[in-house]
């Protein structure tokens, strides 16, 4: 394959990685503004963010999102940095709230459910990879608010 042909693709799959990206963040900020009881419209920008690390790479994008973001002033960039895994450094309401979406909301930006959501995390990477594990125990300390998420 020459250098050319191998670059288009790589594109074509950056871009529709991205577009992934965008629906579900786009999701997650739509459920976040719907089960928050204020800020509405900075939760549903912290939702449409949460994921922006990964316009550079999947790996670490939590940590690149909140450089990122944190250099700009963004209120949420430590939500941005702590969402997705269980942890005793950091915590607020923010936080829950889109950890509980985005457990709601699959790659397609359908609203599934944290059930559906946590196996469909074990299928993609294993049922016994830290990301599946990681899920289940964050929906878990969740299910209040994962409950009160009605799913399309």
């Amino acid at each position: 394959m020459q250098c050319g042909q191998l670059e288009r693709r790589k594109m074509e799959y950056n871009w529709g990685m991205s577009e992934k990206v965008l629906k579900h963040s786009e999701a997650v900020g739509r459920v976040m503004r719907k089960i928050s009881k204020e800020n509405q419209d900075e939760m549903y920008v912290l939702g449409l963010l949460h994921d922006i690390g990964k316009v550079y790479g999947f790996k670490d994008h939590e940590l690149t999102g909140f450089e990122l973001m944190n250099k700009m002033g963004f209120k949420y960039s430590r939500e941005i940095m702590y969402h997705g895994r269980l942890q005793n450094e950091y915590n607020s309401s923010a936080l829950n709230i889109l950890n509980a979406a985005d457990l709601s909301v699959d790659s397609t930006g359908q609203i599934i459910g944290y059930e559906k959501r946590v196996e469909d995390i074990g299928v993609r990477y294993g049922f016994e990879s830290k990301e599946y594990i990681e899920a289940v125990k964050l929906s878990r300390t969740l299910i209040p608010i994962l409950d009160s998420i009605e799913v399309e």
